[in-house]
């Protein structure tokens, strides 16, 4: 784990490549198949490396399905904040096989 000065001074430089790479998304998405779809994580960080473990293990770039993140990342577990920088960064890194909608928090 990065020291959390370190992980601060990322996030803005995160948020702001996540921005570009999320500027051209269209607001209704249309993912074609394979897709692993994916949600309400809520700030669990280890359901979310569960499901690393599970369906990307050996990457996102090998990996033979898209990514559907559906919403609710962060609230009620206790690190919405590292939930929401991985997400990010696999949108940054992932673009294309990445797609993270809008939860309603």
């Amino acid at each position: 784990y990065a020291p959390l000065q370190t992980f601060m001074h990322a996030l803005p430089r995160l948020c702001a490549a996540a921005k570009e790479a999320m500027a051209d998304d269209a607001t209704m998405v249309d993912i074609a198949s394979p897709a692993y779809v994916l949600g309400d994580l809520h700030g669990n960080y280890r359901d979310l490396k569960g499901f690393a473990a599970n369906f990307w293990r050996i990457g996102v770039d090998v990996c033979p399905s898209r990514l559907l993140f559906l919403g609710d990342y962060v609230d009620r577990g206790p690190h919405s904040m590292e939930v929401l920088a991985y997400l990010l960064a696999l949108k940054v890194l992932y673009p294309d096989k990445v797609t993270l909608l809008r939860g309603n928090h």
